[in-house]
């Protein structure tokens, strides 16, 4: 047992037990952390493999039966190894089909669930705190969501009053989480300051997500795969209006994608799309017009747009784009094509923003090229898969739409038709339309007669091109969450898909049949248009946009969504340019002529902060738990009655170990005197050095032997 012992003001965790091995039976620490590991691995586990995630089952039931008392021992070093040399070989087959920061985090997760199966010293834990907080830090490179952020900082919290708590034992857990609240409140301002002071330097390595894990919109609209995004809630982008109010809720037409071949069963992007795309080629392609009609509520709106990391390269604006930069001094990546949508010349693998300006309620007026016309008016090849079937895919579209053209000659006429056609029908809203594998315009028009937006859109576009009229499909979102008076959340499950149909007199025109068929998806959102309302988010059993008809989870979800806007809107897009002009903003207001002031003005503060915390330290006194003040006391009582007797000074004695004192008390105190002091040191060490122990009890217990020293001293 460690005999030294401190009088005085000391370090606040100085009651150590560094080094020294700890019974897992009732161990609050080495429980805690084993929760915080458990919590960690289940936050990444998308990202885990299922036999690292039973390896870390195994390790935390184990801990559990320890902490318990049901098992009493722990697996033997050899059985360790060879778990983990079986496990490190099987992970390093499997990591071929990883990326780098997924095989990092299983490994990590391994190592950390071997080494809580055999946790018993200070060296052990350690080791396991810095392997939850490196988790921790990869967990925030994930999850970008405010809710995570939240999350993994107050698990950092709790590590730190784990930590706390291990190396001072007896002290309570307010005690330990009100020191650990106190640290981190002292460090923020230095953290702040440097955050602002430092430059913000590249990575050295960067480690993208898989192309499979593409989060959102893809070239690809099939039956179905829009409605399987709109089960997602996670967030898609912020938008804070900086000129005009926010549109309304029908006006919000997210522009992201122009799809324009149709193979029968898919719609996706042509070569020509793709090659305008391009950025090299973007300064010879056909430019694109506006043209304003005779509409009241024309208005131009400026915006800026925070978008979540996606791998894609699509980039939702509202409709007419004029405008578009990127939020940096670095050349603009961004184009507008020839089919009037934003596209990004790198692809997205972390959060994006830009700025970008639209004009609403307007019309793409130009002539077509030959080429276009044709893409336009592309469709499905033959069939020659059996001799019996008709030449061209979904035959029973083809002969409704010969007859319906011959009793309606004009583009609104047959869009008129088409309307009533699928209002007469009752035809339905729904996020799980049944599978339509082979003709799938005619299984939807005259089968199921259900289906998502993709399936209203698709069809109606199949069936203006048979009549003749160009037209293109357009993928992006619709809609978005208003959190105050600049500001809209749209989440993935806002996606949508309609149409675009040319005519020579009004250009590009938007129609939506979605709008004819469930009007309040357009107006109010997916939530109150789907008659069925366990389709809204069924997948999403966490999320608390499904749960906000609840009292006061609406109010939660809102605050939740208030402070993502805050966190992506101003602190995930902080860069080198945003620090350069908040400090030009700095140096004007406090009148300062050089940017060097400004360095000498933060490293200042900085020493200001940490002056402050010593003059503190130095100065205020030690609030001690009732045992240390009873027993402080019962050596200072020994000390002022038998010091005359002694060659030491009072300060040398002072700084004794509690069993030295003792030593030192024996050679000039009577012997009952001795007993005391000698029954109240046992009382005190075996309360410092136990795992759990009460406060309060041992105080009474050091009290009235302090009572008995005096009586005992006169």
């Amino acid at each position: 047992m460690d005999n030294r012992f401190t009088i005085g003001r000391h370090s606040i965790f100085a009651d150590s037990i560094a080094g020294k091995p700890r019974s897992a039976a009732h161990n609050n620490s080495f429980l805690a952390l084993t929760i915080a590991f458990c919590l960690v691995t289940f936050s990444l586990y998308s990202h885990v493999t299922i036999w690292i995630l039973l390896i870390g089952l195994v390790a935390v039931i184990m801990r559990f039966l320890l902490y318990l008392g049901f098992y009493q021992h722990i697996p033997g070093t050899r059985i360790i190894n060879i778990l983990g040399i079986i496990s490190g070989v099987i992970l390093v087959v499997m990591s071929r089909n990883m990326t780098m920061l997924s095989a990092m985090i299983n490994l990590l997760i391994m190592a950390s669930a071997l080494k809580i199966m055999v946790l018993h010293t200070q060296k052990d834990l350690l080791f396991i705190f810095i392997s939850v907080l490196f988790l921790a830090a990869l967990g925030l490179i994930i999850h970008d969501e405010f809710l995570f952020t939240l999350f993994y900082s107050g698990l950092v919290v709790v590590l730190l009053i784990t930590l706390a708590t291990h190396f001072a034992p007896s002290r309570s857990v307010s005690q330990s989480l009100t020191t650990t609240l106190q640290l981190l409140a002292q460090a923020l301002p230095i953290a702040l300051i440097m955050y602002i002071l430092v430059p913000h330097f590249s990575p050295f390595w960067q480690v993208p997500s898989p192309k499979q894990e593409t989060t959102g919109l893809t070239d690809v609209v099939k039956p179905g795969n829009i409605a399987d995004l709109a089960q997602s809630a996670d967030l898609a982008m912020i938008v804070r209006f900086t000129e005009g109010p926010i549109p309304k809720f029908h006006q919000r037409y997210w522009r992201a994608i122009v799809i324009d071949h149709f193979d029968g069963e898919s719609w996706s992007q042509s070569q020509l799309q793709r090659e305008y795309q391009q950025p090299l080629l973007a300064m010879t392609q056909p430019q694109q017009h506006v043209i304003s009609q005779p509409y009241d509520n024309i208005h131009l709106t400026q915006y800026k747009s925070v978008l979540m990391a996606n791998q894609t390269q699509f980039v939702p604006t509202l409709d007419a784009i004029i405008d578009i930069k990127g939020n940096s001094h670095t050349p603009n990546p961004y184009i507008i094509t020839a089919s009037n949508h934003a596209f990004n010349s790198q692809p997205q693998v972390f959060t994006t923003d830009y700025t970008a300006i639209s004009m609403l309620n307007v019309n793409h007026q130009r002539e077509l090229t030959q080429l276009e016309t044709e893409q336009y008016l592309q469709l499905p090849p033959s069939s020659q898969k059996l001799d019996y079937q008709f030449a061209h895919q979904n035959p029973l579209t083809q002969v409704w739409v010969t007859e319906l053209t011959k009793q309606n000659t004009t583009l609104q006429q047959l869009i008129t038709a088409f309307n009533q056609f699928i209002l007469t029908e009752q035809f339905t809203y729904t996020l799980q339309a049944p599978l339509m594998p082979e003709n799938m315009v005619d299984q939807f028009l005259f089968t199921h007669q259900t289906g998502f937006c993709s399936h209203y859109a698709a069809a109606m576009g199949y069936v203006l091109r048979l009549a003749g009229y160009p037209t293109r499909l357009v993928a992006g979102y619709q809609g978005g969450e208003q959190v105050n008076d600049s500001t809209l959340l749209i989440y993935q499950y806002d996606a949508h898909a309609w149409l675009e149909v040319y005519s020579a007199d009004l250009g590009w025109q938007r129609l939506d049949p979605t709008a004819v068929i469930a009007p309040q998806r357009i107006s109010d959102g997916l939530a109150h248009a789907l008659s069925n309302k366990d389709e809204y988010l069924a997948e999403e059993s966490f999320s608390l946009a499904k749960y906000t008809h609840i009292p006061g989870i609406a109010q939660l979800h809102r605050l939740l969504q208030q402070g993502s806007a805050v966190w992506h809107g101003s602190f995930r897009t902080f860069d080198n340019e945003d620090k350069q002009d908040l400090i030009k903003t700095l140096m004007q207001h406090l009148n300062i002529k050089h940017p060097a002031w400004i360095g000498i003005l933060g490293l200042s503060l900085i020493g200001s902060c940490l002056a402050g915390y010593f003059i503190y330290a130095r100065t205020d006194i030690a609030v001690h738990p009732d045992h240390i003040k009873w027993y402080l006391q019962c050596r200072q009582l020994c000390v002022s009655r038998y010091i005359q007797k002694s060659a030491e000074t009072d300060t040398d004695i002072q700084h004794y170990p509690p069993k030295k004192f003792v030593d030192w008390l024996a050679l000039h105190g009577t012997s009952s005197v001795v007993a005391e002091m000698h029954q109240i040191t046992t009382w005190f060490i075996q309360h410092e050095y136990r795992a759990t122990s009460d406060n309060h009890l041992t105080g009474k217990q050091i009290k009235a032997g302090y009572k008995r020293l005096k009586r005992l001293s006169k």
